[in-house]
């Protein structure tokens, strides 16, 4: 075990359309015990380009630290408060119940965990938003009390036992898991973390990990990394792709006294043989995924009529030519360089996902907007039309 000393670097906080989280399947637990009170998660994804980041507070708020990828869009994390959160990719449900209620404009998420302490403030907050965004995704929260709730998007589950699991499926449907994914198709995870805590009464922090050793995943997708939130002391036990015998221990208030700053999640721990190998199977298929596109070249002069300022639902993209390339500046995010595959339609392709724009030509030959699609395969998270402005 060692204590981490973090890297400087600028924060981060949001993707090109500002999407909340989205992972491919993931296992969380709110458990009470020994160690105080823990909350557990394992990040199952296909991303290996994980990071670590924190967020200085504004004032009467909080400061933060989240996991996710390189995007820098918050897939977990904890607040000073003891707050602490994850996200959970499900099957498409619509949510209907909250259509009459004002829509948030931004990262929902992020207001959240930078402004409240307990599960009764996030309740507030979610209960007072429209969120037919989250019919892709629900969350978990947990506070240092003790509390926790799912927010499936129509449904808030509370934790009412000593402990509260939660995996990819609507508990609200089928709260034993026995039919997951269909009738006969039960989560096992679900039912292992189930089964594991509810034979341990005082859960300390080597049962949370054995209980997140036991629901790891691998395969095309993996365990990317592991986090045991200790949300009395505010510290956090990281491990790094599956590996539970290599643990690092960050203390979130000695960290937040450094600023903002972003880390590469990897440069923690010893090297991972696994890790490596799954890195360069994804590398080899990003590849692959962008010689299949089908390339053109495109002169200069006809990337200039696409540069230009395009408002989306999230804010407005900023969208150039810069070494002789079409590129798209959003939000602080690093900048997307796109590669023609039409005349009119241009992609990246990146270990996070696809971003492909297609932009719309009017009846007198100008760009009136473009069609923006982020995906990975068949697995499409956010797409919309963004609209030109100047």
């Amino acid at each position: 075990m060692r204590r981490f000393a973090g890297l400087a670097t600028a924060a981060v906080l949001t993707t090109a359309l500002a999407v909340e989280p989205i992972v491919d399947g993931c296992t969380a637990f709110l458990a009470s015990g020994e160690d105080g009170v823990l909350f557990g998660n394992n990040e199952d994804f296909w991303n290996p380009a994980t990071k670590m980041w924190f967020v200085t507070a504004a004032e009467g708020g909080y400061g933060a630290m989240f996991f996710g990828f390189d995007n820098l869009s918050p897939q977990g994390g904890m607040n000073e408060a003891g707050l602490a959160f994850d996200g959970f990719a499900t099957r498409p449900k619509p949510v209907t119940e909250t259509a009459e209620k004002e829509s948030f404009n931004g990262n929902l998420v992020l207001k959240v965990m930078t402004e409240c302490a307990t599960i009764a403030e996030v309740l507030k907050v979610y209960q007072g938003y429209d969120l037919a965004r989250m019919e892709r995704f629900m969350l978990m929260f947990a506070d240092a009390t003790g509390d926790s709730v799912i927010i499936e998007g129509d449904e808030f589950i509370r934790k009412s036992g000593g402990f509260q699991v939660v995996t990819n499926f609507y508990q609200s449907e089928d709260p034993t898991g026995k039919n997951a994914y269909g009738e006969g198709k039960a989560c096992s995870r679900f039912e292992v973390a189930n089964r594991m805590l509810g034979r341990t009464k005082r859960v300390n922090i080597s049962d949370a990990r054995e209980v997140l050793d036991a629901v790891h995943i691998e395969g095309e997708s993996n365990t990317l990394y592991s986090n045991i939130y200790d949300l009395d002391d505010r510290l956090v036990y990281v491990y790094n792709f599956h590996d539970f015998d290599n643990e690092v221990v960050i203390d979130l208030s000695e960290e937040l006294k450094k600023g903002p700053h972003v880390v590469d999640l990897p440069s923690l721990f010893p090297r991972n043989s696994a890790r490596e190998t799954f890195v360069a199977k994804q590398e080899q298929a990003m590849e692959l995924r962008r010689q299949n596109r089908g390339l053109v070249d495109l002169p200069i002069d006809a990337l200039e009529r696409f540069a230009g300022t395009y408002r989306s639902s999230f804010g407005d993209l900023e969208i150039k030519v810069d070494y002789g390339a079409l590129v798209v500046a959003a939000f602080g995010q690093s900048p997307l360089r796109l590669t023609p595959f039409s005349e009119t339609g241009f992609f990246e392709t990146t270990l996070m996902m696809d971003y492909e724009i297609t932009f719309h030509i009017g009846d007198g030959g100008e760009v009136t907007g473009a069609d923006v699609r982020i995906f990975r395969d068949d697995f499409t998270m956010a797409e919309q039309f963004i609209e030109r402005i100047k």
